[in-house]
């Protein structure tokens, strides 16, 4: 299933700051790439995983295994059970020691009442009349975004309660500690209210660390002094506007929206063709990172929440080496 847009907007708001902190920090091409990954593959001792966005380190020397190696790795959840998306970053944090801070974003919906389209008039009009444009579940204009709720046609199609950002450092003895918060914790929220400076905070400090990675990556790979010495004498920041940030995330929530008409209206054509129908639901999903709920009428089947995943297409995107594929 094609994961909704507030599903993919909330990491893929990293992009250009990481993209910006790798330029700062500079690296010898020759030797290493460096790399912002968006559901790639990580291949480990115990399985391939694809998380939502990585930021990895190639190397080009003889002695280096061929593949990427991860540093950061992010996993995004619309409406997912967080205990499968935490359990899912401890096996990657687990069985990939370059791993050094690891987050997750949890968006939560409040809950929707769907009635069934034959006592909803509004929304009988709605299935009969001409596919509506996305225009008419446009987010409202002005400063303040706005996460819901987007009633179109008498139905509430999505309403969003909470989007929190829970991130974890490796600590100085080279474990995670994924059981109680200590001083290599952080959360924050992005909606009701934007309170991201302990993400800030830690986002730093993991920059430096990063910067450390980058350093020992050239070494190893026997890269050239001048772009080592460059590197060391960095100061790089990563700059977040988590304001507009905040809009951005507000706009995914209405293209969400247009998404969920779009498959209710394939599910009620199905069923004027005589398919047998579904009762409405609108639950959460159980998986962590790749499934998504369902648009109103659509009946899911129940999954365990285990933490597998079916494998992604491959998005990388590079520092000057190339351009991500757009997600379809």
């Amino acid at each position: 299933m094609t994961p909704y847009p507030i599903h993919e907007e909330p990491v893929m708001i990293f992009d250009a700051p990481f993209h910006s902190v790798i330029a700062q920090i500079g690296h010898d091409p020759m030797a290493i790439t460096v790399k912002v990954n968006l559901n790639s593959t990580i291949i480990s001792s115990s399985d391939e995983t694809v998380p939502d966005l990585q930021t990895t380190i190639e190397r080009y020397d003889a002695e280096a295994e061929p593949g990427d190696i991860p540093i950061w790795v992010g996993e995004s959840g619309f409406s997912s059970y967080e205990k499968a998306m935490k359990e899912r970053l401890c096996t990657i944090a687990s069985d990939n020691p370059s791993v050094e801070l690891v987050f997750m974003v949890s968006i939560k919906e409040k809950g929707r009442s769907h009635p069934t389209i034959e006592v909803n008039e509004e929304a009988q009009a709605l299935r009969a009349g001409p596919q509506l444009s996305p225009i008419a579940f446009r987010a409202p204009h002005g400063s303040e975004p706005s996460f819901g709720p987007v009633i179109v046609g008498g139905m509430n199609w999505i309403s969003i309660r909470e989007i929190r950002y829970t991130v974890y450092m490796r600590g100085t003895d080279g474990t995670f500690n994924f059981d109680t918060p200590d001083a290599n914790f952080a959360q924050g929220t992005m909606y009701p209210d934007v309170k991201m400076d302990a993400i800030d905070a830690i986002l730093q400090r993991g920059v430096e660390k990063f910067k450390s990675s980058i350093i020992d990556a050239m070494r190893a790979a026997h890269g050239r002094d001048e772009f080592i010495q460059g590197a060391l004498q960095s100061t790089p920041t990563l700059n977040m506007d988590w304001k507009a940030a905040q809009l951005r995330l507000s706009a995914a929530v209405y293209r969400s929206a247009y998404c969920r008409y779009r498959k209710w209206l394939r599910l009620q054509a199905v069923k004027r063709k005589g398919a047998p129908s579904s009762p409405p639901l609108a639950g959460p999903s159980q998986r962590g990172s790749s499934l998504s709920p369902s648009p109103p009428g659509h009946k899911k089947q129940k999954v365990k929440a285990s933490g597998s995943t079916q494998p992604k297409r491959n998005q990388s995107k590079g520092t000057g080496t190339g351009s991500r594929a757009s997600k379809a």
